[in-house]
């Protein structure tokens, strides 16, 4: 609940979203009121003797549920309305950070009510309550991890950060890049070749690559055929012969133990023993 509270905070309400909390508030108030009224009703009728404690005690562990609800979802809508301030998000903030030393405290709880619910011998009905309630603590403690994790940005690769694009204190809207990261684990080579050098090569064959800022060479593996980006004439036949010959642009990857490269750097791709090589 408080990093979902910091989100609204930063991203400011919406229409829709202060439709959704009156309509929640709406409820809850509802379910407020006819809870107090039943707990009222059962908590005379347990003083006359009608009703059990047990029914009075369900009672009031409902009213107090819904009163708490009540009170939460007043709470946020009244947060809705008026808007986020900057003291506002600095105290989410600071009360995602609690949450994390208070979920080491939850997840000992959980233990010493399952381990409650073992040793002590009760009635069917309050068993049933405290496995409810010891249900209620994982979900809690769950929810609690999963917001945790929302809190952290993982990239999907390996690599250095190339460009920062956004500032702290920034609003990063959904799909909104944050940084460019540059791999420098895995590198490939464009190149253009005539059509005519590709004949006797497949996808997958092993060539020679050559960087001459590293001073050597390293293997490559021809990875990909690339739809012709240059399709100038490279060399006409003659006017009663067949076609022109085009260029055509391969993907190389390299396979050696190369890290930590510049992109955009000059290769020289060897293609067989003979010497033919494009760039």
């Amino acid at each position: 609940m408080a990093s979902a509270k910091l989100r609204a905070l930063e991203s400011g309400a919406r229409p829709q979203e202060r439709e959704r909390s009156q309509r929640a508030l709406d409820a809850a108030s509802a379910a407020y009121e006819t809870s107090e009224k039943t707990y009222n009703r059962i908590i005379n009728l347990a003083k006359d003797g009608v009703v059990a404690e047990q029914k009075a005690d369900e009672a009031e562990l409902a009213y107090r549920s819904a009163k708490a609800n009540y009170e939460a979802a007043k709470a946020g809508h009244s947060l809705v309305l008026e808007g986020a301030r900057l003291e506002e998000i600095q105290a989410a903030r600071e009360q995602v950070q609690e949450l994390t030393a208070r979920l080491k405290a939850a997840q000992s709880n959980l233990k010493l009510a399952e381990a409650g619910a073992k040793m002590i011998s009760v009635r069917e009905a309050d068993v049933r309550m405290a496995q409810q309630q010891i249900a209620a603590s994982r979900g809690a403690l769950n929810e609690v991890n999963a917001y945790l994790n929302e809190t952290r940005i993982v990239s999907p690769i390996d690599g250095s950060v190339a460009a920062v694009i956004s500032r702290r204190g920034e609003m990063a809207a959904p799909g909104y890049a944050i940084f460019t990261i540059a791999r420098t684990d895995a590198y490939w080579v464009d190149v253009y070749m005539d059509e005519s050098q590709w004949a006797h090569r497949k996808i997958g064959d092993i060539v020679t690559v050559e960087i001459p800022s590293m001073g050597g060479s390293v293997p490559g593996k021809i990875l990909q055929l690339l739809p012709a980006a240059d399709f100038a004439t490279k060399r006409a036949t003659n006017e009663l012969g067949s076609f022109d010959i085009r260029s055509v642009q391969l993907r190389v990857q390299l396979d050696g133990e190369v890290r930590n490269l510049a992109r955009g750097l000059t290769a020289r791709v060897r293609l067989d023993e003979k010497g033919a090589d494009s760039k």
